[in-house]
């Protein structure tokens, strides 16, 4: 009798370790989905797309060319520039001599009147010869101060012109949409022949090497959890994938409707990013996965 009784108590005692094991091991078992870092690749300047090297699907690398966009609008007013520019350049010539020959007269002019000053001095002028000869002093100093600053108006136009030119050729450049960095193109929103707007989106370039996804955990949970700890991610195909915490909230949140966790939907939680490499392409973005830490 007391042996029978001891085996109950053993029996209860057994049982309850056992679903304090599992009930412990399913608060570190989570389900999330698996997210890339998206880039959209935008159109600095609108155009019709000339020339598409990517479809969707399509990896790429830093730096490749991904579309080319019609320009020739763009090249036509260069070529108006340039002409407005080579017309400055001679206005600039002719208002250059004119700037000279205007010094010129003014030196002439103040040594005459210099000089009819000293023979005024001595009584032998008029004084209406002397106020002839500093008025037309005062006139050609005049010309040479609006032949100066014509000259420098010439000059402030041609720097203007070679900054609408510099904006013109970023423009240019910005016709050819590069890839920003390595990566699968997951979305292609224009097509060879249509019209993309100026900073429309092109298409969404993802790095599929890494992949991250998010959990939340309670607050009980937190204090076991450090930055660069190994997790296990499962796919439905049965695959294990080791992972690393990444990064570690340090702001408590409300469980977002679309995570699934043991917690409760009202608890504060803390989410958790986690990173795994992926350079087989096995996993997929929007794959679900379990994640065991």
């Amino acid at each position: 009798m007391r042996y029978r009784r001891l085996l109950v108590i053993c029996t209860i005692v057994l049982s309850l370790v056992f679903a304090a094991c599992k009930t412990k091991q399913t608060d570190r078992n989570y389900t999330s989905s698996l997210e890339g870092e998206a880039i959209l690749v935008p159109s600095m300047t609108g155009g019709i797309v000339n020339k598409l090297f990517i479809s969707e699907g399509d990896w790429v690398d830093a730096g490749d060319t991904l579309a080319v966009l019609d320009s020739r609008e763009i090249k036509y007013q260069i070529e108006q520039l340039d002409a407005s520019q080579r017309e400055l350049e001679i206005q600039k010539i002719i208002a250059k001599t004119n700037m000279n020959q205007t010094q010129e007269d003014l030196r002439h002019s103040m040594e005459t009147t210099e000089r009819l000053q000293s023979i005024y001095d001595v009584n032998g002028l008029s004084r209406q010869s002397l106020d002839d000869a500093n008025n037309m002093a005062k006139k050609v100093k005049s010309m040479a101060a609006n032949s100066r600053e014509q000259y420098m108006m010439l000059e402030a136009s041609q720097s203007k012109v070679e900054s609408q030119k510099k904006i013109l050729r970023k423009k240019l450049n910005d016709a050819i949409l590069i890839a920003p960095s390595a990566g699968t193109i997951t979305g292609l929103y224009f097509h060879a022949g249509e019209a993309i707007p100026m900073f429309g989106n092109l298409c969404e370039v993802v790095d599929t090497r890494v992949l991250t996804t998010k959990i939340y955990v309670a607050e009980t949970v937190l204090n076991a959890i450090r930055i660069g700890q190994p997790v296990m991610l499962s796919t439905a195909n049965g695959s294990k994938h080791p992972g690393k915490v990444v990064v570690i909230s340090s702001k408590a949140e409300f469980t977002p409707k679309t995570i699934l966790t043991p917690d409760t939907r009202s608890a504060m939680v803390y989410a958790i990013k986690i990173s795994v490499d992926n350079p087989k392409a096995m996993l997929k973005i929007g794959m679900p996965v379990d994640i065991e830490l």
